[in-house]
């Protein structure tokens, strides 16, 4: 039988960039996913152009970073994007 040896990481530290939440709003009734708006250099949003890429976000050096999944690219012009956050996968619409 032959061995393989698999090795996994998450590549490089992440780049944090200052951004600002614009608007924090429910995406379902069970208010399980969340719609996250943030305005952010239009630079940096260029660079997220794929739907279901993702995107670490934290209050501070000392918050733990939560992950978001890219639901739309950003507003090229406005360098703002949406994210969806789903905390349970059991939701209603």
């Amino acid at each position: 039988e032959e061995e393989v040896v698999v090795f996994m990481g998450w590549g490089p530290d992440p780049i944090w960039t200052d951004a600002k939440v614009t608007s924090n709003t429910p995406a379902c009734k069970s208010q399980n996913c969340v719609l996250v708006s943030v305005e952010l250099d239009p630079d940096v949003a260029k660079q997220f152009t794929i739907p279901g890429q993702y995107v670490q976000i934290r209050l501070d050096e000392d918050t733990k970073p939560l992950f978001l999944a890219i639901a739309s690219s950003p507003t090229p012009s406005s360098g703002e994007e949406e994210e969806e956050e789903d905390d349970d996968d059991d939701d209603e619409e």
